[in-house]
């Protein structure tokens, strides 16, 4: 099963276990003639799909093991007004089955890394920085990705903000106000209404305030900016926003990345530590080899 996934979880009980659930769904619908197992969503209603969209980017086990291998299938059909909701098939191969190829609505949903977007020689540990909220599409971390398609060909994505926690519900809403479950649906309903045309509402695309952001973040120095990774300068993603906690103790400890000399010297072999035992505990042991002529010896 890992054949054709080296960089996700299929190789593993906590990956193949879904991969076995998706081919035995496949086998049905080839062998049997059985529908794949899906949702019909209500007709038109963009609350709902995005409510759908931010359940299964927060919860969903099988997205967030099989990260970039695995992904959710919406379909509109414009002539019945059915959209159909589809979970965890194969992202390679989704747009070859006739369903999915021959539809002029198709969203696909997965989550995946961003590492892509700063270079395809960048180490992953050199994508580390503070998150820019000023847009959506320069993240690196796991996140949703919305893609869309018509007539089996590729035409756009949209995604959502990096999370560390990969959630974008309500409980993220009231713990990590930044990445608010209302900003994140707004960003899904605007995405679908765009290409669907199923409302004419307006969405606040704006993820934080600049008054708020102003007020936690500050922005990094020039000395902490010079020690980000060069890998931003041919990028399509700028630091337009570096942005960390607004704290003193913070912005005085803070230590973004190593220099050269500190990992040079980790590299160094440590000299053994020797235990030398105080004046008074050596007397004491003098002591008792006197008075017992027995030698006492000690695990350094």
């Amino acid at each position: 099963m890992a054949a054709i996934d080296r960089k996700s979880a299929s190789g593993f009980i906590h990956g193949f276990r879904y991969n076995i659930r998706t081919l035995f769904n496949l086998l049905e619908q080839r062998l049997f003639k059985q529908s794949l197992p899906h949702i019909t969503l209500p007709t038109k209603d963009l609350d709902t799909v995005s409510k759908k969209i931010i359940e299964r980017c927060t919860i969903s086990d099988s997205l967030y093991q099989m990260n970039g291998f695995m992904c959710d299938v919406m379909v509109f059909d414009e002539k019945t007004g059915v959209t159909k909701y589809y979970t965890d098939l194969p992202f390679r191969h989704v747009m070859e089955k006739p369903e999915f190829k021959d539809a002029k609505h198709v969203f696909l949903l997965h989550l995946s890394y961003g590492f892509d977007k700063f270079g395809a020689t960048a180490a992953p540990v050199d994508n580390v920085h503070a998150p820019d909220f000023s847009t959506n599409r320069c993240a690196s971390f796991l996140h949703p990705y919305i893609e869309y398609y018509s007539h089996g060909e590729y035409v756009d994505q949209t995604e959502l903000q990096e999370s560390l926690i990969v959630r974008y519900d309500d409980w993220s809403n009231a713990n990590f106000p930044q990445w608010t479950s209302s900003a994140n649906e707004n960003y899904i309903k605007y995405y679908i209404n765009d290409k669907l045309k199923w409302s004419d509402k307006v969405f606040n695309l704006v993820p934080i305030p600049e008054e708020i952001a102003s007020s936690i973040f500050i922005p990094l120095n020039e000395e902490e900016m010079s020690r980000l990774p060069p890998l931003w300068e041919k990028s399509e993603c700028k630091p337009s926003q570096e942005l960390l906690p607004r704290s003193p103790e913070l912005v005085q400890k803070r230590h973004l990345r190593p220099t050269m000399e500190e990992i040079l010297d980790s590299l160094k072999p440590k000299p053994e530590r020797v235990r030398v035992a105080s004046p008074s505990l050596q007397a004491e042991r003098i002591g008792c080899i006197t008075a017992e002529s027995t030698p006492v010896t000690t695990r350094q």
